[in-house]
């Protein structure tokens, strides 16, 4: 992929996190190494990020998936019965959440991002070029509400 995660200081000594996590929780920290990033399409470094960038190196991929090849490699598909109210009940920090649908255009289109329970909030790379990753608190007032419940696959 040749993406490098970010240098992680911890107390004082210099770490990187494990090239493939185990946990949602690890996911969602990978992921929060790259805040700030500028959306960038097909981007996966500091220097720019996409959504699937973004959930690429956060689950150590050697190779970047897109929101358009299908499941989540190294994950499982977990079946949500909750309707557009209640399934964030169900949903675990480090979940990848992904919609697939068509534009005004009629293309197919996508996106994704990561759940974080602790915050209620989903933190993806998402917006116009520039834009910085990080959190936002629109999963249901946007992207349910106009995009349906999203596929979820947890590690």
């Amino acid at each position: 992929l040749g993406y490098e995660l970010p240098v992680l200081y911890i107390n004082g000594e210099k770490e990187r996190l494990p090239k493939y996590p185990s946990t949602g929780q690890e996911v969602l920290e990978r992921a929060l190494m790259f805040k700030g990033a500028k959306y960038k399409s097909g981007g996966v470094s500091m220097e720019g990020m996409d959504c699937s960038g973004l959930v690429s190196v956060a689950l150590g991929l050697d190779e970047k998936w897109s929101t358009g090849q299908g499941d989540v490699p190294g994950t499982s598909r977990v079946t949500i019965t909750g309707d557009k109210t209640t399934f964030i009940k169900e949903l675990k920090t480090g979940d990848i959440l992904v919609w697939r649908y068509k534009n005004s255009k009629g293309e197919n289109c996508g996106h994704c991002c990561i759940y974080d329970d602790e915050n209620k909030k989903i933190f993806h790379a998402h917006g116009s070029d520039g834009t910085p990753t990080g959190y936002t608190g629109d999963l249901s007032t946007y992207w349910v509400k106009t995009f349906g419940i999203p596929k979820v696959y947890r590690k």
